[in-house]
């Protein structure tokens, strides 16, 4: 009787254990990534497909989902935080968690996420940049810039009225003893992130930069060799040298036209004037100046690329306005370009609430005849 009873609970035993060992079989685990954050840095993350849920351990870890919607920023509320865990879950299934610890200068600030590892071809290098709290630097971008963020309250970034792929930053104003370095971090809409150390000085040399997108993770600044005051006095000197080319339309009784064309470094000079001989004011909407791959504007497929001006500068009273019976005088700077073969350079005017829309072209004959200012 008692080998019988010893028998049954051998076998109890056994069904008992045998579910926990195959649950235990089943028991995945998932590779955790280490990750230092700041209160003063964003730090932008890149997955291979959307994230659909994220998850943190405590609220004093801030964590924002992009208009793109595989990237995320994570930077921490407080200047230090008990370490904890983020996680974040893709659509394609994928499982990423972290561990976050306090870096108030991360050496990290933008990375794509691959694998259970921050590998050092994965990290996007941060470039840096130097601002003032009474000058206003201007930065452009290679694609239109879709998400914009800065990490603290030292900087103050804003996109550039009237273009989609220009950013203008300045420090706060406000101590400049009590600045923290602090990130500038922009998302363009081909899905690249551009991330910055922001860093204060009194006098920036350099107010004015191209982002060169030529290979992403060696992404570099292009200096343009004039700051906003250089602007303002090489438009009124070009305006003071009066019209050397002349081409344009008259419609309406409008008359849009470009009346030179300058080079000075690494900028070009656009002088355009625009003659409002009707008795009824003109408002201007926006001008722009975009480039055509053909001639023939009736074909149905035409590839338009729009050229981003650096600065205008205009000599008139009352910018974006042209009084009836009056010349508006304008000069548009642009980082110095040519038009490929086959293409057309257009310059376009439109009227706020209004039909007066007007159109000329620019060859790349009437481009390489720019005067050098001196």
């Amino acid at each position: 009787m008692g080998c019988k009873v010893k028998l049954l609970l051998c076998i109890l035993f056994s069904f008992i254990l045998i579910p926990v060992s195959f649950g235990q079989d089943r028991i995945k685990g998932f590779d955790v990534i280490e990750l230092g954050v700041s209160d003063v840095k964003w730090v932008y993350l890149k997955f291979k497909s959307d994230v659909s849920n994220i998850d943190h351990g405590t609220n004093d870890i801030q964590i924002e989902r992009t208009s793109i919607p595989s990237i995320a920023r994570v930077r921490s509320r407080i200047p230090r935080f008990v370490e904890t865990h983020a996680t974040f879950i893709t659509k394609d299934g994928e499982v990423h968690t972290f561990h976050l610890h306090y870096e108030q200068n991360p050496s990290v600030m933008a990375v794509n996420v691959n694998g259970n590892t921050i590998r050092v071809e994965d990290v996007i290098k941060p470039l840096r940049v130097e601002l003032s709290d009474d000058r206003t630097s201007h930065i452009t971008f290679p694609q239109k810039v879709v998400d914009l963020s800065v990490g603290c309250d030292s900087a103050i970034v804003d996109h550039v009225p009237n273009t989609d792929n220009m950013v203008m930053a300045k420090c706060y104003p406000y101590d400049t003893n009590l600045f923290k370095e602090t990130s500038l971090t922009v998302v363009t809409e081909d899905k690249n992130i551009y991330t910055f150390n922001v860093v204060y000085v009194e006098v920036p040399q350099v107010l004015n930069f191209s982002v060169d997108d030529a290979d992403k993770k060696g992404a570099v600044f292009s200096v343009i060799n004039v700051n906003e005051t250089d602007m303002q006095n090489l438009g009124e000197l070009v305006i003071s040298k009066g019209s050397q080319l002349n081409r344009g339309i008259m419609e309406g009784k409008m008359t849009f036209a470009l009346q030179s064309i300058y080079i000075k470094d690494d900028v070009s000079m656009f002088y355009l004037a625009i003659s409002n001989n009707s008795q009824i004011d003109y408002d201007i909407d926006f001008i722009k100046c975009y480039i055509t791959n053909r001639k023939n504007l009736k074909k149905q497929t035409m590839q338009i690329d729009d050229i981003t001006p650096l600065f205008e500068y205009v000599q008139n009273e009352k910018k974006h306005f042209i009084p009836a019976n009056s010349t508006y005088h304008t000069v548009f700077f642009f980082k110095r370009f040519t038009i490929p073969d086959k293409h057309n350079l257009f310059f376009e005017i439109f009227e706020k609430n209004g039909g007066r829309h007007l159109q000329f072209i620019i060859t790349n004959r009437d481009l390489l005849s720019a005067k050098v200012l001196k």
